[in-house]
Order: structure tokens, then sequence, then C-alpha cells
């Protein structure tokens, strides 16, 4: 019975794909075998049998007559007579960008299949898949699946690397979508279930502790960074750099510069000379010797970047932020309206190019503009200067807060004392 059912479902796929052949039209001409084969890049015989419900195509196959017919029902047929569920997973990720709702279907008929098959590790696989989606699509998932991944991951003990890989993909996606509210609420409930090397481990925790410092949990990020450094042992993995450079960002936010300036230079030396993380540490520490008031250690660091940096490098935006401020507190008019200027440019190129730090940086060139006005009136008890500050305190800038918070209240005595 099960096999006139697959050659049922066979033959419908293939009358499904001969109608919409059939009806189609390229410059007014009708579709015919020959062309069909030529457009999915396959052989005539190949489109006769499929059309007589002989051939199971391979996943690339239907991603293409997909995108040349625009249908939807061809994909649903596919998934009822291609028994390996590997294909049809790559047929939903290629069709994701296209037609999100489509492969969210695909994927849950997957699911449904290998739940009544007994394949657990295919349903958490599968549902992780709709979790990442969701995280790319609309920047959050809901908790109910979540909770349902982490129950099924600890019930089920599935293929650990395999888990750690979607895992690793959902850190990135959350990343870009500046929410690790999945990732965190997944890694935090598994870490403790699964035996992790010392690669892997660093990895997971260097990973949760960036989420963190994103997040604004700086004292939680600290602890975790640690853990981090401490899994490593000493042994340089490919991430190791990464790892003491999120440290050394971390303990910026805590003003730790010592340690902060540690591991900057520690990240220097495993860092290659002409990679972006060079500059990126460079960057960082200007940006300590800056908070730490050593101007001129600053302002050469800063030199040295920007020689090595093209004219239209947003992540100049970085830097010039600190220096504008930097001339606002030591009361260089002169050069501050000049560099805001190049910094507006920047940004908007930035803006273009949805720059992952676009935001942050905007709210520290906002302050920048607030605060130079300040200077210039003398009047620090403007409603914009509280304002400004009202939005850095939120915001996960919390050496940049209270940094301008120091400078206000000091200058507001100043005038107040006059």
């Amino acid at each position: 019975m099960s096999d006139s059912i697959e050659e049922l479902n066979r033959k419908e796929f293939g009358a499904v794909l001969k109608m919409l052949r059939e009806k189609a039209r390229i410059n007014d001409a009708r579709v015919s075998q020959e062309k069909l084969a030529e457009l999915l890049d396959v052989s005539r015989i190949t489109i006769v049998n499929t059309e007589k419900g002989q051939n199971v195509p391979k996943a690339s196959f239907v991603e293409k007559a997909f995108h040349l017919f625009q249908s939807g029902e061809l994909v649903i047929r596919y998934v009822l007579i291609q028994q390996d569920k590997k294909e049809v997973s790559q047929l939903a990720m290629k069709i994701q960008q296209h037609d999100y709702k489509l492969a969210i279907r695909v994927i849950q008929m997957i699911m449904r299949e290998s739940l009544n098959q007994g394949d657990l590790h295919g349903v958490i696989t599968n549902l992780f898949r709709l979790v990442l989606w969701d995280i790319e699509e609309k920047g959050k998932t809901s908790r109910r699946k979540i909770q349902y991944l982490i129950q099924a991951f600890k019930n089920f003990d599935p293929e650990h690397n395999g888990f750690l890989d979607l895992l690793d993909e959902l850190y990135h996606i959350s990343k870009k979508r500046k929410n690790f509210d999945a990732f965190l609420s997944i890694t935090e409930a598994i870490t403790q279930e699964i035996k992790l090397d010392d690669r892997r481990l660093s990895q997971l925790l260097y990973q949760e502790a960036t989420a963190l410092y994103i997040k604004g949990q700086h004292d939680k990020a600290y602890r975790l960074s640690n853990r981090a450094l401490e899994a490593m042992g000493g042994v340089v993995y490919q991430h190791t750099a990464h790892v003491y450079h999120r440290h050394s960002l971390i303990c910026m936010q805590l003003a730790f510069y010592e340690e902060a300036l540690e591991h900057a230079k520690a990240c220097l030396d495993m860092a290659p000379k002409a990679s972006e993380l060079h500059k990126l540490v460079k960057q960082g520490m200007a940006r300590m010797y800056y908070m730490n008031q050593n101007f001129d250690e600053a302002k050469e660091l800063w030199d040295e970047l920007f020689k090595t940096m093209s004219k239209n490098d947003i992540r100049k935006v970085h830097s010039l932020n600190d220096i504008i401020f930097m001339e606002i507190r030591l009361g260089h008019f002169d050069k501050v309206d000049k560099l805001i200027d190049e910094c507006d440019r920047l940004l908007q190129l930035a803006e273009k190019e949805e720059w992952s730090f676009f935001q942050a940086e905007k709210l520290l060139l906002y302050r920048n503009k607030v605060m130079y006005h300040a200077q210039k009136t003398g009047d620090f008890f403007r409603k914009d200067v509280s304002d400004m500050l009202g939005e850095l305190k939120v915001s996960y800038l919390k050496d940049e807060f209270e940094l301008t918070k120091n400078f206000v209240l000091e200058k507001a005595f100043l005038s107040a004392k006059m």
C-alpha cells in the first residue's frame, strides 16, 4: 500500500510540473520539454521521467523550477515524494529568502514526518532552524519554541556537534539583529548538559560574554569572559585573539583600565598586523588612553590608525566621536566643527550600509553636538543635556554615560560656584 501511495505522489508531482510547463510562456512561446531541461540544467529524459512520475528529482531541480514557475504547490508536493529529508531541508533553506511562509511550512512538514519516524534528532534540528529563521526574519522568536527546543535537547540528547554548529549560527544572526534573548536562553540552559572540549567551551563562553556585553550586563560578561580565558589554558585557538579583545572591551566598560590595556596588548601581539582585528585593537587602545586622559598617547595611535584607513572607512566614526569629545573637553572649538561634519558624512554612509554600530555612534555624535553647544555657551542646565544623558543611561554605553555625566557635573558645579 505504501508503494502505491508513493507512486501516486510521484505522478501527482509530475502532473503539476507538466501543467506548469504547458501553461508557461517564454517570449510568447510554449515551453517544451527540451526548453525546460535547458532552463533547469538537466537532460530531456529527466524531464520526461519526472513528468511521468518515474523519477524523484534533486532539491536543486525543484529550487530552479520554483523560481521559474513561482509555484508553492510544486514545492509542497516535492516534500511528499523526497525521502531524503536533508534534500528537503536544503530546498527550504534555498527558498526561505524568497518565500518565508512556504519555507516554514516545508520545515513543519519535515518535523511531522521526523516525529512519525521517531527521528528526534531531525525534529530538534529543524525546530532550531525555525528559531534561526524567526530571529533572522523578525528579530525574535517565541518563548514556546525556545522552551521546547531546550526540553527536547535535554530529554533526547541529540548529536552535540551539529547542535553547537546551529548555536554558532544563532549567535551570529542574533549579533546582527542585536537580540540575544533566544541565544542566551538556550546556552544558559544547556551548557551544563553537554561535555565540551576546551576549544568549544572557550568559544561558547566568549559568545555568551559578547552577548551580555552588548546587552549592557557587564558584570556577568566579565565573569564569563574570564572563564573563557581560563578554559583556553594558554592554548591559542582561532578565536583566542578575539577573546582577549572582547575581555579588554568589557574591562573598559567596568573602568578596569589596567586590565583592559593588558589584554589589548596581548591581543595586539596575536592579531596579524594587516588584519581588521589589529586595527580594532589599536582603536580600542587609543580609547583607553583617551579615557585615562592620556591624550597625547591617544592622538599618536589615532594618527597611525587613520593612515591605514580609506577616506570613506565608516569605522573611523568610532574614533572620531572620541576625538570630538576630547577636543570639546579641551576647549579646542576651532577643530570641532570640521570633525562633526566629517563624522556626520561617514554616518550617512554607515546608515546606507546598515552598519551594526550605526545607532550607538549616532547617539554619541548627538552627545557631542549637545556638549559642544553647552561648552560654548557655558549652560549645562539645558533640557537637551538632561535628555541626552537619559538616552545614554539606558544604552549599553555605560562608560560613555559615566564619562559624560562626570564632565557635566564638573562643569555645572563650576558654573554654579561662579
